[in-house]
Formats: structure tokens, sequence, C-alpha cells
């Protein structure tokens, strides 16, 4: 399983190359993990006005 940082980190990279679905994914992930990252709460919130 991957750690906390490097899902933030692929959420971010493969936001970059459009798949928006599979990185809306990780963040919940991630957010169900750990509810209170900062920055994967902020990029969700982001990410939902792209969709």
């Amino acid at each position: 399983m991957l750690d906390i940082e490097k899902t933030l980190l692929l959420a971010r990279a493969i936001l970059k190359l459009g798949y928006t679905k599979e990185a809306k994914s990780l963040y919940e992930n991630l957010l169900s993990i750990q509810p209170n990252h900062n920055l994967a709460k902020k990029e969700l919130k982001e990410l939902k006005y792209i969709i």
C-alpha cells in the first residue's frame, strides 16, 4: 500500500494527465485514511469544481 504522501503525489500527477475520476478516487481514499489532511481536502475541493 502506498503511503499518504505518495498517494497525494500520484493523485496530482494523474490529475495533470487529465484523469479526473481516478484522481478524485485517490483523494477520497487518502481522506478515508487521514480525514484531516489539509492539502488533500483542499485539492479535492478544487477538483470538484473541475468535474
